[in-house]
């Protein structure tokens, strides 16, 4: 698999700004429509309580390519806002943007339950979700809610 980085918007290596790095999410966000996320303005994302997390790449010298995004409420064990752009797909990268979440949440959260939320319509990201190990544990009029309990350690 190419070398794909994950970086904090306030953590990201490469010569940008957050706010910068907001509005690239914010692009990947506009993707994926207004119907599953209340976008914000990339000012909103670097102020936000969640951290936002970016998948990236660099080939060469040339410019990062902003592939996905995610934020994470560490505090209550909330994902959500994932998102990777449609010709990046089908690749584990979503997969692989979940279990870093995962991992934070168990480095620094104070819980033990992770949830996340997935539209109604989106199959891929329900099975994905169910598939690494989360359990549908409600619904409401246009998403399932998914809890995965860890146990404590």
């Amino acid at each position: 698999m190419n070398d794909f980085r994950i970086s904090g918007i306030k953590d990201f290596s490469y010569n940008m700004t957050s706010l910068d790095v907001a509005k690239e999410i914010s692009k990947i966000l506009e993707e994926h429509g207004r119907g599953f996320v209340n976008l914000i303005s990339p000012i909103e994302i670097v102020k936000s309580c969640r951290r936002f997390y970016v998948l990236w790449q660099q080939i060469g010298s040339l410019e990062p390519i902003f592939i996905g995004t995610v934020a994470v409420n560490v505090s209550n064990g909330e994902i959500s806002a994932l998102c990777i752009k449609s010709k990046y797909r089908k690749m584990g990268l979503a997969r692989k943007l979940i279990q870093f979440c995962i991992e934070a949440i168990r480095k620094e959260g104070g819980t033990n339950v992770i949830r996340a939320y997935v539209r109604e319509k989106n199959n891929e990201a329900l099975h994905l979700f169910i598939s690494i190990g989360f359990k549908v544990t409600g619904k409401d009029d246009s998403a399932f809610e998914l809890k995965l309990i860890e146990p404590k350690v």
